[in-house]
């Protein structure tokens, strides 16, 4: 059993009073660890931590069993497993072997974890160069169209219209690449896996 199933399963206010912590008066108790008598503690039955006003400590099961019997935090959960009689066996150190295999995912995590910010930075960088490109392409073509309205009536010189019209069908403009950068920077990390081997 795990540490943290055997914190679920305790109660702060049942090993409040295991420990030898008095009557509650609407959540609060005496510091009785440390001889204090006014009601300076608070309990909180549903979130399972407790407050010291008094000190300032607080904390879960572990920090109250810790605090009274005044031990390490393995010695405390140790007494909390044995006062709910459940195994502790599987809480047994790493072995040399384990700790050597644990570094290798680490870092092996930790490599790939830089190369998928750095992936992010440079696709970050494309994206917005493409877009800054887009946007002045755009106004260019829109100067462009404006004056051959303003100066034609409507009609122009033949290629100067076709760039326009191509532009304005174009399958990447800059609102897509908006978009792109959008979902780029909200990507997980499993979604920016999956781009590696995508187009921008």
């Amino acid at each position: 059993m795990t540490a943290r199933d055997i914190i679920d399963q305790a109660s702060i206010t049942h090993i409040w009073s295991t420990l030898g912590g008095g009557e509650l008066r609407h959540g609060r108790g005496k510091a009785f660890w440390r001889d204090d008598d006014g009601y300076s503690v608070s309990l909180n039955e549903d979130k399972n931590v407790f407050f010291d006003f008094a000190t300032g400590a607080g904390g879960g099961i572990l920090d109250l069993v810790q605090s009274v019997n005044g031990c390490s935090r393995s010695d405390a959960l140790r007494w909390l497993a044995s006062h709910l009689n459940v195994d502790l066996d599987n809480q047994r150190p790493l072995t040399v072997a384990e700790k050597r295999e644990y570094a290798i995912r680490r870092a092996a995590a930790e490599r790939k974890a830089q190369d998928l910010t750095e992936q992010r930075k440079q696709r970050f960088r494309a994206l917005c160069d493409r877009r800054n490109i887009q946007y002045l392409s755009e106004n260019g073509n829109s100067a462009i169209a404006r004056t051959l309205l303003a100066t034609t009536g409507g009609e122009g010189d033949e290629d100067a219209w076709r760039d326009i019209w191509r532009h304005a069908h174009e399958d990447l403009r800059a609102d897509a690449v908006d978009r792109k950068i959008q979902k780029l920077k909200t990507a997980t990390p499993g979604e920016l896996v999956a781009m590696q081997g995508s187009a921008a």
